[in-house]
């Protein structure tokens, strides 16, 4: 999958979140049943589950959603959900054992970003739709603000004779 990058004079604005996808296992189910005190039947319990329209045991609607704030994440850091809002669709349930990728792409930009976010599974159906407004926040990408930290690290070399290398 390649990235769009949008060039400004001092940040790279991305275009698109760097994609994630894992697979919603039992135990993943399990796990976040257990931290969040949600022990709904179709989520932990098979036999149960076997009888619903769903045939088997479906992912919580908030683990998927999880996948959406690793994207955003993995491309600007955490810190960038701070004061974010979300109109966001349960379209489809996650069957245990799917896997499911988490994408999103800006569809306005300014003082408040505007993104189009969705939740895919494996064979191409949309699980999750929506999108995230980010409030007040310059974007910069991990990436970028790790290439700026390395350039200024390397502008401040110590030169032999006391004499320092830099701005």
């Amino acid at each position: 999958m390649s990235t769009t990058m949008v060039m400004s004079s001092t940040t790279i604005h991305l275009a698109a979140l760097v994609a994630q996808s894992r697979v919603i296992d039992a135990q993943a189910i399990r796990l976040y049943a257990e931290l969040t005190a949600d022990f709904n039947p179709v989520h932990v319990d098979e036999d149960f589950a076997s009888k619903t329209p769903f045939g088997r045991t479906i992912a919580h609607g908030t683990l998927t959603l999880a996948l959406i704030w690793q994207a955003f994440d993995v491309t600007f850091g955490g810190d960038v959900l701070a004061g974010a809002e979300a109109d966001i669709r349960f379209v489809k349930p996650v069957l245990v054992d799917t896997r499911v990728t988490a994408s999103g792409s800006r569809v306005a930009a300014g003082c408040d970003d505007i993104w189009r976010v969705e939740v895919v599974n494996d064979d191409g159906v949309v699980v999750i739709s929506g999108t995230v407004r980010l409030a007040g926040h310059e974007l910069i990408s991990k990436r970028e603000a790790d290439t700026e930290a390395d350039t200024e690290a390397a502008m401040e070399i110590d030169l032999p004779g006391g004499f320092a290398a830099g701005r």
